[in-house]
């Protein structure tokens, strides 16, 4: 099934901003509040606690206004403390450049992501996921199979996802080469095509089954 770019992304991407030995990793975390939860944060924690690079997370938290943003800051401070900015609803182009700036991208479990993901590939960030049972554990692992990604970046348990986090951070040639290989605006397009009469075919195929 093909996705349909977002209106408000601009004709023309800019081009990924590669560092390549930074003394801090900046990670993205392109989530809507209700994904932020206390499994999730705790790898976070752990990540960052055995991380030999200092790691400064990006919640770029999806309808994170007043109050509500005010309760976020206050769940992911409080497990993460300086490791880890908050950042009010942002418009999407403000949006984009934050997640520019960063260097990979994890994505929350066990709900993930699919706006997200499309935003960092396009940003030229490379991430890792944790797949699972549910439909809403194995979007992600749909996604990262559709653009190519190793098969080390979808992991199944939390220990795996915070190694791969961690393999990602550490090892900078690496994560760099997969962004040049894996991600930017070239290599978004692929999530763009497809068959959308696929969907049609199937409800007509269980339709015959049904009536035959």
């Amino acid at each position: 099934m093909p996705y349909r770019p977002s209106g408000l992304a601009a004709p023309e991407a800019k081009p990924m901003i590669i560092r390549e030995n930074p003394r801090e990793i900046h990670i993205c975390v392109a989530a809507s509040v209700m994904k932020i939860n206390p499994g999730f944060l705790k790898a976070c924690s752990a990540i960052a606690q055995r991380s030999s690079i200092p790691v400064k997370f990006h919640f770029l938290v999806g309808q994170a206004i007043g109050l509500v943003y005010k309760q976020v800051a206050r769940v992911v401070h409080s497990f993460l403390r300086d490791n880890a900015i908050v950042y009010r609803h942002t418009p999407y182009a403000g949006y984009m450049e934050i997640v520019r700036g960063c260097d990979m991208f994890i994505n929350p479990f066990p709900f993930g992501n699919t706006n997200g993901i499309i935003d960092c590939i396009t940003a030229g960030l490379v991430g890792v996921c944790k797949s699972g049972r549910e439909v809403n554990e194995h979007i992600d692992e749909g996604l990262f199979k559709r653009f190519e990604l190793p098969d080390w970046l979808i992991t199944r348990d939390t220990e795996s996802y915070i190694q791969a986090s961690l393999r990602l951070i550490q090892e900078h040639d690496l994560r760099n080469t997969l962004r040049q290989q894996f991600t930017g605006a070239d290599k978004v397009g692929r999530i763009f095509q497809g068959r959308p009469e696929i969907m049609g075919q199937k409800f007509m195929d269980a339709l015959r089954k049904k009536i035959h």
